[in-house]
């Protein structure tokens, strides 16, 4: 009977991880981080980014008048700036919906 090679555990977890990553997941981790240092203390405390869908950010708000503020006026440089630290094709959308943070 012939004894059975296994590869060593450190190998396999490195090509699960590598396999994860394949995804983004790394940079979309990245982007949801950056949420709250982009939109500075007062906003991050009304919001929280918590999903990338189809190069779109969504972010939960805690009341329907700041979502309709965020849309309103600062979507705009939110994306720009995102899209100028993560790159274009990264995000091309910011959606804001109400909800628990």
């Amino acid at each position: 009977m012939t004894e059975k090679q296994f590869d060593p555990i450190k190998e396999i977890l490195e090509r699960v991880v590598n396999n994860l990553d394949k995804g983004g997941a790394k940079e979309k981790g990245a982007i949801l981080d950056f949420w709250p240092l982009m939109a500075g203390p007062k906003i991050a405390e009304h919001t929280k980014a918590y999903a990338i869908r189809n190069k779109k950010l969504y972010v939960r708000v805690d009341d329907s008048t700041w979502a309709y503020e965020l849309s309103q006026k600062y979507k705009v440089t939110f994306l720009k700036r995102l899209q100028h630290e993560f790159g274009e094709e990264k995000i091309q959308d910011i959606r804001f919906r109400v909800g628990e943070i």
